[in-house]
């Protein structure tokens, strides 16, 4: 993310990395978004059971905007302990990953809402950004694209991926 790259085969296994390299080339965020979760769950099932680290995950899907500091005194580590752990069982970092549980949280709020016109801002802090500028910057990290440019598609795949995240969630 800082204009770094390395080969894909180091985090995912050969069957992840032909996916990854066909969201590389996509153009939509929503097929980006989808193949993505879909990785990253299917690592997070396969690992051997792991309390820490499941409690870990527990803590963060609860409490979207725990800082990364607060998090490891939570857990009794150093940060840089629980980003080791954190990035050996899940590929990412876990500041990573709260910015993608953040963005969901945005997306299902924003659907719930569209039929009420809400305002990105009132989206962002819904989904505990910090302030609207970290919103659109982290959203756009994470998908490509800034928060109004993906809500403004709101197209049919918008309404499948948001059901689909929603179903999971529930």
């Amino acid at each position: 993310m800082n204009g770094l790259s390395c080969p894909l085969e180091r985090y995912f296994g050969k069957s992840d990395t032909e996916e990854m390299r066909l969201i590389l080339n996509s153009d939509n965020i929503n097929k980006k978004l989808l193949v993505v979760q879909k990785i990253l769950t299917k690592h997070f099932q396969a690992l051997p059971v792991k309390t820490k680290i499941i409690d870990i995950i527990g803590y963060i899907n609860i409490n979207h905007g725990c800082s990364i500091p607060d998090l490891a005194k939570k857990f009794s580590m150093s940060t840089s302990s629980l980003e080791k752990l954190f990035s050996s069982y899940i590929g990412i970092s876990a500041k990573n990953y709260m910015k993608i549980i953040r963005l969901n949280k945005s997306v299902r709020y924003y659907k719930k809402q569209s039929k009420y016109y809400p305002n990105l801002t009132a989206t962002g802090n819904e989904a505990e950004f910090y302030d609207q500028s970290h919103f659109i910057k982290d959203f756009k990290q994470i998908s490509g694209v800034t928060p109004g440019q993906y809500f403004r598609e709101n197209n049919f795949f918008n309404i499948f991926l948001i059901s689909s995240i929603e179903k999971k969630t529930e």
